[in-house]
């Protein structure tokens, strides 16, 4: 049975309404990826930062305390192992952040990616 116009051209609407869906689907999957790449970037460089941070402190804890009483040097210890404590807290807060950051940004294209609604409620 040949095709008839009609047909062809409710296919030729089907066509263009599924390519259009298509691309706005690789349109949102690029933009979320891209949203998750920056998000792990950002996590990847504070965490190597934090790591050289701990690096850093650990080569200074086994460093010889010369010149000093074993009562500075536990002092010393305890004043360093607090302010390692606050840099800790504030990385964790900072990885909070960003983690929320990029479910948020992610949250919001998904609303964007939602049709809107005619108003004659077809």
């Amino acid at each position: 049975m040949p095709a008839t116009t009609e047909t062809k051209s409710a296919a030729e609407a089907l066509s263009g309404k599924l390519l259009d869906a298509q691309q706005r689907n690789a349109a949102f999957f690029a933009r979320a990826s891209e949203i998750v790449a920056e998000a792990a970037k950002a996590v990847w460089a504070s965490e190597m930062d934090m790591i050289r941070q701990e690096s850093e402190r650990a080569s200074r804890l086994f460093q010889p305390a010369e010149g000093r009483t074993p009562i500075e040097a536990a002092a010393a210890c305890s004043a360093e192992w607090h302010d390692n404590s606050e840099k800790v807290i504030a990385h964790m807060r900072e990885m909070s952040d960003l983690t929320r950051k990029c479910c948020w940004q992610l949250c919001d294209l998904y609303i964007q990616s939602i049709p809107a609604r005619p108003k004659n409620g077809a």
